[in-house]
């Protein structure tokens, strides 16, 4: 029996392992007492313990003179760093309870692993010789481990703890549960009256049997129905507590519903800003109980869980609708759109549900459109407007005009519409009311033959696109009303067009020049003899082509009519691509507007976005109106970083909702991958650039020169502490104000130093410390809270010590892993500013690299130099006339040689775009209609020549082609056979 009460069976010589300098003696003590202790002990622990012993001169005296804790060292050698760490266990070991403290590091050493661990617990332990004498003992010192926070309320909250021990049934029901310890730790006296019988008034607003009786079920020890989560939300805060304690039944409901107290338990928010009351509303309670599957996403978010209380409906809905719960998730937009609409939850529920919620996640527009009722309520009535807008987003902005809706009514005409023939459309006015006038309104009582005639239901997707491809004939439509109104109601009319479309133009053209009415008379009259035999109007499939979406799940419809399919035999894919990107009209409204030099440099970069001009020119129509929408269809950091193309590219097509037609999509892909591959590389970039900052931070970095400081901003927490303690008033404010270095009462301030600031003008505190994060920057540690304070002296809370000078002392977070990994970063600092970072792997491969930086080159020089022309023709003055103005006229001839110097420059920057394939682009400043002849081609017409005349203003008049808008251009892309080449 040892002098400080510890029996071992040791040799006593070999605690001297822990402090003996002859190494080579200490090396012997090592095996001796390896062979004693077996395997329960590892050499390196052992080794650890060593070190840290003969670096604290203090703790090396104490091994010395008090065998007990030398031995207990030997026995639990990772304890070594708790007793460095924390003078105030050494001075346990010269204190009158040394013989007990010895004996518990021996007997019990668990008990000090956990106290390394919680400090406060630590901090009772030292205070309270009760509370040594407890641990002492192997029972009590169990139940200490399973609820450490009973016996740290017990030392230090004696208040209100008498009431609680006062009912043995609360008592038992709070040393057993950890969740019940935690709220009284949390909110006192508060918390115990609700857990005990209601006294006074409280009589009237709660339970007579407390909120404790009432959690009897679920939280008495060893009990077979013991659920610690629904105990876990019940007290999980002060107004909890209230709202179940007021509400019994409503605990039942948290029991019996299947997932729900363990989804709440975990929650990493909390319920007040909803309410209770709300989200144990009995019908989301019972939409719950119908969707038990549904808890996780409904409770998913704070945001999400708002929506559900406020529209219970959205539950079902994410059951039936699949991916909507993912929307709700990512969204703001759509969250928004269900809770201002839910009867949007209907749409999604329909046959184009499916599509409206691929739509909605990749097209803010269209949730913004939706938002109101009548606009809802089209699309209800209407779902099939749902593919077609997905496919050209353009038509949205017409929707909100009374004529158009009544035309895009038609599905099959709706359906037809691509960008090409929807640009015929638009300029072609008379057409149009025409087509407003005679297309049934499902919406309206319009019934065919009862207010006038009625396009006819012969019209398909397909014939619609064949029409809309002839811009002849668009022009002869939008010229004659009568002629148009017969076109699309009578069927015989259609039937002559079918048969002999050349036939039918020429006499619509001989009856117009004798001024006659065009009728179906008129037209069998002008016919005459080449009137062909009545033909039944043949029915064309309107099932348009389809596209292939990433992943392509299902068969989507979309239109591709405005591709002119012409062989690319002896053409490469980045010829056929180039040559179709010369022809854009959006590409060139973007080179010709004003202040798009951002959007120009954009498409230029990530060249996926220059095949959008040719694959979804409606698209790239809008980044001319909002140049800021560009950027949401390109690759961002967070894409590159995935290092992986594919995943980064199903990404992209989903986030953006990309319909890419078919003929497209091998280039799109192709395209894409040179963007991706730039955004890695620009990726690396930055990440090169911020290891080499990083490697200057710990270069410069002094523990006690706060100049030499970089403030990351980021606050941490330990000690048991959390952001929810400094939620309140000024607190969160003192806290940022701390975070970038300011605030301290300390006027030195250092590294791994405690400091503290006063909360709540001065009648409160909180103690921090800065501590060197991995990117070498200085974050700050926040470890403790005072609620009174008396002059520069704070009580702490949980530290049972009173009254304390100053910040919580620093061994109250020495031990937290935050301020260790910290400390040992410190000590390789100058490790860190030498290492050269990361390894850069090889830059890929970058697919037709040189070609395609020649044409964004192009482009670029192109639009500065026709923007600075345009800057310098607008701002050169006039030459004023009359005597004296040879000065003038100098300076004239001045501004005028600049001018033509910038007028070489944009024919330079045009010669440049013919020699990268982009020709079209400057030599055809408008593209013009096909020529008749050719359009006659197109029509596969019979008997007839093909360069007959078919003229586009039917009178001889050149109103229809004098000053019109340019039509359709013809798109080159390959024919199925041969087979489009390979890429480059």
């Amino acid at each position: 029996m040892l002098k400080d009460g510890v029996r071992v069976s040791l040799d006593p010589k070999l605690v001297e392992y822990l402090w003996v300098d002859d190494e080579s003696y200490a090396s012997g003590l090592l095996d001796e007492i390896l062979t004693f202790a077996g395997a329960h002990t590892a050499p390196a622990d052992l080794r650890r313990a060593r070190e840290v012993v003969r670096e604290d001169g203090d703790l090396t005296s104490l091994v010395e003179a008090k065998p007990g804790l030398a031995y207990g060292l030997l026995r639990a050698p990772d304890l070594a760093d708790l007793f460095a760490a924390d003078k105030r266990l050494q001075a346990l070991f010269n204190g009158p309870d040394a013989d007990l403290v010895s004996g518990t590091l021996n007997e019990l050493p668990h008990v000090f692993r956990w106290m390394r661990d919680r400090p406060e617990m630590r901090a009772d332990y030292v205070s309270f010789s009760q509370m040594r004498f407890n641990l002492s003992h192997a029972d009590v010192a169990e139940l200490a481990r399973q609820n450490p926070v009973w016996f740290t309320l017990v030392q230090s909250f004696t208040r209100f703890v008498v009431k609680i021990q006062s009912d043995p049934v609360v008592e038992i029901l709070v040393q057993g549960s950890r969740s019940i310890s935690d709220a009284l730790m949390r909110d006192g006296e508060a918390a115990a009256d609700l857990l005990l019988p209601p006294e006074g008034d409280a009589k009237v607003k709660f339970a007579s049997e407390g909120l404790a009786r009432l959690l009897e079920f679920y939280a008495t020890p060893g009990s077979p129905n013991r659920n610690e989560n629904v105990v876990k939300v019940v007290v999980g805060s002060l107004s909890a507590m209230r709202f179940f304690a007021a509400n019994p039944r409503r605990i039942r409901q948290l029991a019996w519903q299947p997932g729900l107290a363990e989804v709440l338990a975990a929650l990493p928010y909390g319920l007040e800003s909803v309410g209770f009351e709300a989200v144990f509303a009995d019908d989301l309670l019972t939409s719950l109980r119908r969707y038990p599957e549904q808890v996780r996403n409904v409770f998913a978010t704070l945001d999400v869980l708002r929506l559900a209380v406020a529209v219970p409906s959205v539950v079902p809905a994410m059951a039936e609708v699949d991916g909507l719960a993912d929307a709700l998730l990512e969204s703001e937009g759509v969250r928004g759109l269900v809770r201002e609409q839910p009867r949007v939850l209907e749409a999604l529920k329909s046959s184009a549900g499916d599509e409206l919620l691929q739509a909605m996640r990749g097209w803010p527009g269209l949730v913004s459109f939706l938002s109101k009722d009548e606009d809802l309520g089209l699309v209800l009535e209407r779902p099939f407007l749902v593919p077609v807008l997905r496919r050209n987003r353009k038509i949205l902005s017409l929707l909100s005009d009374r004529a158009w809706r009544a035309v895009l009514s038609n599905r099959a005409l709706a359906e037809a519409l691509g960008s090409a023939e929807l640009r015929q459309l638009l300029r072609r006015p008379a057409l149009l009311e025409v087509l407003s006038r005679t297309t049934a309104d499902p919406g309206s009582d319009r019934a065919p033959g009862r207010h006038g005639p009625v396009v006819g239901s012969w019209h398909t997707a397909e014939s619609w696109r064949d029409v809309l491809r002839k811009p002849y004939l668009v022009a002869l439509l939008d010229r004659s009303q009568d002629f148009a109104t017969l076109f699309l109601t009578d069927a015989q009319v259609w039937g002559w067009y079918q048969s002999n479309s050349e036939l039918l133009v020429d006499a619509v053209s001989r009856v117009g020049q004798e001024g006659r009415r065009i009728d179906r008379d008129s037209l069998r009259t002008a016919l005459g003899q080449a009137l062909p035999a009545p033909a039944r109007v043949a029915a064309v499939s309107s099932r348009p082509r389809g596209v292939a979406a990433v992943p392509a799940r299902r068969d989507t419809p979309v239109d591709v009519s405005a591709v002119r399919v012409e062989s690319a035999a002896g053409s490469s894919a980045l010829e056929w691509w180039l040559r179709d990107l010369a022809g854009s009209e959006e590409l060139r409204e973007l080179l010709a507007a004003p202040g798009r030099r951002d959007v120009v440099a954009a498409v230029v970069e990530q060249p996926h976005l220059l095949v959008l001009f040719g694959a979804r020119p409606d698209i790239a129509a809008e980044w001319v109106e909002v140049p800021d929408s560009v950027s949401a269809f390109g690759f961002t950091p967070s894409d590159a970083e995935r290092r992986d193309f594919w995943p980064a590219y199903e990404d992209l097509i989903n986030r953006r909702d990309l319909q890419i037609p078919d003929v497209w999509s091998a280039v799109m892909q192709e395209q894409a991958k040179v963007s991706w591959e730039r955004a890695v590389v620009a990726w690396r970039g930055e990440q090169a650039a911020e290891a080499e900052r990083r490697r200057q931070r710990f270069a410069r970095i002094n523990w006690e020169r706060p100049d030499t400081w970089e403030m990351s901003g980021r606050i941490l927490f330990g000690n048991g502490l959390g952001p929810e303690w400094f939620s309140q008033g000024t607190r969160k404010e003192v806290l940022d104000r701390a975070a970038q270095g300011v605030g301290a009462r300390e006027r030195a301030k250092k590294l791994f130093v405690a400091l503290h600031a006063h909360l709540d003008s001065g009648s409160e505190g909180v103690t921090f410390v800065y501590v060197l994060a991995p990117d070498g920057r200085v974050d700050i540690l926040v470890y403790g809270v005072s609620d009174n304070r008396s002059g520069n002296r704070y009580e702490w809370l949980g530290t049972g010590e009173g009254f304390t000078d100053g910040p919580l002392d620093i061994s109250f977070v020495s031990l937290d892993p935050q301020f260790v990994q910290a400390r040992e970063r410190w000590a390789r600092r100058e490790e860190l500013a030498r290492a050269d970072g990361q390894s850069s792997p090889a830059q890929p491969e970058r697919h037709n690299a040189g070609r395609l930086d020649r044409v964004g080159q192009a482009l670029l020089r192109y639009r500065d130099a026709r923007e600075k022309l345009r800057a310098a023709e607008a701002a050169a003055p006039a030459v004023a006339k009359g005597k004296g103005n040879a000065k003038r006229a100098k300076q004239q001839a001045r501004k005028e040689a600049e001018l033509q110097a910038l007028r070489d420059a944009v024919r330079q920057a045009e010669d440049e775009l013919r020699a990268v394939g982009l020709a079209e682009l400057v030599d055809q400043p408008a593209t013009t209609f096909e020529s008749s002849s050719t359009a006659g081609k197109d029509r596969g017409s019979s008997g007839t020549a093909p360069d007959a005349p078919v003229p586009y203003a039917p009178w001889g008049s050149t109103a229809d082609t004098a000053g019109t808008a340019p039509g359709p251009r013809t798109y080159r892309v390959p024919t199925p056979t041969p087979a489009r080449p390979e890429p480059e």
